[in-house]
């Protein structure tokens, strides 16, 4: 695939597929991973951050993602042959490709990269604040609790960080 639009919510991507019927590069970041695979995000695999990252989380440095945090990969797409070549690079503990893709260029993580740049940063700290996120926000099935979830989240990275994130609403965080 030579190129795609990337849109922010499904409305956005209704509408453009309305107003563009017959164009062939309209897919939804879904669609793009399970026709592309891997040759759609490069895995940023010279961050401090994959040190603290669980194993079945990749962070990717991609467009796809659009301005959202994360994106669960479909469960027919967990296990993809062509997903785990390219992820065998990845210095994690499990041998499994990745379940949840984290957007390298997203706000929070650009915050968290400069934060671990500080020799004196408080390593403890920052990887239970990832893993309150992963459990409360990433894992979590139910959306209104996540949704609640978030704001806590939020609050404690914003203490840990030194920075403000109200600006980043629930909706905002998770690829659709």
């Amino acid at each position: 695939m030579e190129r795609w639009i990337c849109t922010d919510d499904d409305r956005e991507f209704v509408i453009l597929k309305e107003l563009i019927p017959n164009a062939d590069f309209f897919f939804s970041p879904k669609d793009v991973l399970a026709k592309a695979g891997h040759q759609v995000f490069d895995e940023q695999v010279d961050s401090k951050i994959n040190s603290i990252l669980r194993g079945d989380y990749a962070l990717v440095n991609s467009s796809i993602l659009g301005d959202s945090l994360f994106m669960v990969l479909p469960s027919d797409m967990v296990g993809r042959r062509d997903l785990q070549a390219h992820t065998a690079t990845r210095n994690k503990m499990f041998d499994k490709n990745p379940r949840i893709l984290i957007n390298f260029r997203h706000d929070l993580m650009q915050s968290i990269e400069l934060y671990m740049k500080n020799d004196n940063f408080d390593e403890e700290k920052l990887k239970l604040t990832i893993d309150l996120l992963a459990d409360s926000v990433f894992e979590e099935k139910a959306k209104g609790r996540a949704e609640a979830r978030w704001k806590r989240v939020r609050e404690q990275f914003g203490n840990l960080l030194k920075q403000n994130f109200s600006n980043i609403p629930y909706s905002k965080l998770k690829v659709e």
